[in-house]
């Protein structure tokens, strides 16, 4: 019987090892692709918030509104790495297509954009030409006035400014050389850049409503709730194997022998029994104690005298997560210097003054650490936000350690661009 308890147990601890394993990488993959769409949704709603503001604001943060794009883009890739390597990870398929039409707009957007900036650059230019010549140079000015004009006013005023623009083009016609060419080449400029713009307001209507911000939503409330799911199921996989386990030795408890009658012999003819008679014929299984058994090996301590010699950032993980797209892992990075490096900074300003800016910080830290493959930033953020949620004392301490990571992190980035910088530099 003890042998069978011996293969019941072994067989419930396997089985339960198993288990734990699969629920376990299961949420691994699940906590990856929630920290990455956390991520895609803080820039997606970065890039939303920046086109919200009039269009004088947009044309000067187009450069921003380019690489913030780029950064969605390259987070989408990603995503897909993710979704294509990985057989547990949610169906992010949908959000992937979203994601993919959302760019398209926004690039229509910032299209558009990029053209009303190089369209002023050139007639600015094109003033400075003809300083010598007042004449020309103030229908430059006049085709500056009229792009404001159709840029500001509402759109019963665009036909006006049309046939303006129709008005400088006959003029032009009459012009010779240099100069007739010139301005028939800004006035055709500015009619394509103003009927682009035109449809600048319809596309910031369509990215502001866009369904990519419901499917970011629904995809981290649905993920959530799987990483709960699968935490109460590792504790009920691990209560089910005790429960078998406490039921195998109960059992095989009570199918053990434990009282034993001897064979009482025969009187002799003095009235006493005889003392073999005494003595049982078998001696119980209980009784033989095996003294063999292995002393546990007391654990050694942690050698911490390397720890300064690990990578904060895991580049070969990022390179896998992007098939190989050695542009885009540059870029994360370079976003990554740019808009964190002085994260800490503006945490430990915020701790006493706007708790909840601290928080999102801290929070946009962890997305940032996890799409990097910097877990230790990762750990050492999520530490924070928890202790800022929870009012602790302890945040100045968490503070700290987030700065040691953040740093190691920057400088590993920073190693990186300037090394790729002079491959390239060398190869040209």
């Amino acid at each position: 019987m003890i042998g069978n308890r011996n293969k019941f147990t072994i067989l419930v601890a396997v089985l339960w090892l198993g288990s734990v394993l699969a629920i376990g990488g299961y949420y691994r993959t699940n906590q990856n692709v929630l920290l990455q769409i956390e991520e895609l949704g803080n820039s997606v709603y970065e890039f939303r918030s920046t086109i919200e503001f009039d269009s004088a604001f947009r044309t000067q943060r187009s450069n921003d509104l380019a690489l913030n794009l780029q950064l969605i883009y390259a987070l989408r890739l990603q995503l897909e790495g993710q979704y294509q390597s990985n057989l547990f990870t949610p169906d992010i398929s949908h959000l992937l297509y979203t994601t993919d039409r959302f760019i398209e707009q926004a690039q229509a957007l910032l299209d558009n954009e990029l053209a009303l900036v190089e369209l002023l650059d050139e007639l600015k230019l094109t003033r400075l030409k003809y300083v010598d010549q007042p004449e020309s140079q103030s229908r430059y000015y006049e085709v500056g006035s009229y792009v404001f004009e159709a840029m500001y006013s509402n759109e019963s005023s665009s036909p006006q400014v049309y046939r303006a623009l129709d008005r400088l083009f006959a003029e032009s016609l009459n012009l010779n050389g240099e100069d007739k060419v010139d301005l028939q080449r800004v006035l055709a400029k500015t009619s394509s850049v103003l009927n682009g713009y035109a449809q600048g307001n319809y596309l910031v209507d369509k990215l502001a409503s866009h369904s990519v911000h419901e499917q970011i939503t629904r995809l981290e409330d649905e993920l959530y709730g799987t990483s709960s799911f699968l935490f109460w199921l590792s504790i009920l996989t691990s209560a089910a194997a005790l429960a078998c386990t406490y039921v195998i030795t109960y059992l095989s408890e009570l199918s053990r022998p434990t009282d034993v009658k001897p064979i009482s012999g025969k009187k002799a003819d003095t009235g006493q029994v005889a003392k073999s008679d005494m003595e049982p014929i078998f001696e119980p299984q209980n009784q033989k104690i095996d003294h063999a058994f292995v002393t546990p090996k007391e654990s050694e301590p942690l050698n911490t005298e390397n720890n300064n010699h690990y990578l904060e950032i895991d580049l070969d993980k990022m390179l896998e997560s992007l098939n190989g797209d050695k542009e885009s892992v540059q870029m994360l990075l370079e976003v990554f210097v740019q808009d964190h490096k002085s994260d800490v900074d503006a945490i430990r300003d915020c701790l006493s003054e706007d708790t909840e800016l601290a928080l999102r910080k801290a929070h946009s830290l962890k997305g940032v650490g996890g799409s990097l493959g910097a877990m230790g930033l990762r750990e050492a953020a999520d530490a924070l936000e928890m202790s800022i949620k929870t009012g602790e004392s302890n945040a100045a301490d968490h503070l700290d350690k987030l700065s040691k990571h953040l740093d190691k992190a920057i400088r590993e980035a920073e190693s990186y661009l300037n090394s790729d910088s002079e491959k390239k530099a060398l190869a040209n």
